[in-house]
């Protein structure tokens, strides 16, 4: 290649055209609440993009050209974890009916959910031996004491077979339940999606559930997962709270692989119901999220 003594402005320029194209996508995209997430995927890719002219300092040409498939590159990631808007029709609604459910779990136990002695928090998760499910219920387990004295039974779905979660160990103080077909996701609108593990949002909490489980078993405390596990790795977690009268009280749909309920969201949740029973107040809509 011949350089003239401009070439060491190409790249510098074509950086700044990347950072400008920032700008403009943070600009149009941001305001609108629906697209924040996508805005952040795309910008991100540009920035891949500018690192990339920045390291091999290429002709105008060739730098505007990773900068173009850094953006589309952005915009595909964006898209597909956004899916399709207009599915998961059978998605609940806080303030509905839950309807009666007899639960086997992996100890042989059979449960009912709803429960006419208890508030029941019900929880989809991922698949046995997930680093982030396991990152989360070691939040639950650590404050089950709280979690039950406020009233919250909880039950804990899995989309693995019995022995896929029997084998990852089942020393919880909770009922935790097989449904390796996805007949309860399917029946409640859990979805699984791309987006479980492309939102920027839960990358750092996977490095640190992924880390954990590997120092567990490197001490010989857990086993791998699956390197195939039953239902995949695409799944999004989804909350129930369900009332004793089995009123759904509040729900979330997980918008990706780490958005749930934190313990303390759950207790807020728990407590607002219990002052509404023992002020005799109508029952109202707690809050209902996706």
């Amino acid at each position: 290649m011949a350089y003239t003594r401009w070439t060491f402005l190409t790249w510098p320029a074509a950086g700044l055209i990347g950072l400008a194209s920032m700008i403009a996508v943070g600009l149009l995209l941001s305001p609108r609440p629906t697209l924040q997430v996508q805005s952040v995927q795309i910008r991100l890719a540009i920035a891949l993009g500018v690192v990339a002219v920045m390291v091999f300092k290429l002709y105008l040409l060739s730098s505007l050209m990773i900068l173009a498939a850094a953006t589309a590159l952005g915009i595909g990631v964006a898209l597909i974890a956004r899916g399709d808007p207009h599915r998961a029709s059978s998605k609940l609604s806080s303030g509905s009916l839950f309807p009666q459910h007899e639960l086997e779990t992996i100890s042989g136990e059979h449960i009912r959910v709803p429960d006419n002695a208890h508030l029941v928090h019900l929880q989809f998760r991922r698949f046995a031996g997930c680093p982030l499910c396991n990152l989360h219920l070691r939040s639950i387990v650590r404050r089950h004491p709280e979690i039950t004295g406020a009233g919250i039974r909880e039950v804990v779905v899995f989309h693995s077979s019995r022995e896929e979660l029997l084998e990852q160990g089942a020393d919880v103080p909770f009922a935790v339940v097989a449904d390796p077909h996805k007949e309860l996701y399917l029946e409640f609108g859990v979805e699984a999606s791309p987006r479980a593990l492309l939102d920027p949002r839960v990358w750092l909490p996977i490095m640190v559930g992924v880390a954990r489980s590997a120092l567990h078993i490197l001490q010989n405390k857990g086993r791998p997962p699956k390197l195939m596990p039953t239902g995949g790795r695409l799944g999004l977690p989804a909350d129930f709270l369900i009332g004793a009268d089995g009123r759904l009280l509040a729900v979330k749909y997980g918008a990706h692989a780490y958005d749930q309920w934190s313990v303390d969201e759950l207790l807020a949740l728990g407590q607002h119901e219990t002052r509404t029973v023992q002020l005799g107040v109508a029952p109202q809509r707690v809050r209902s999220a996706t």
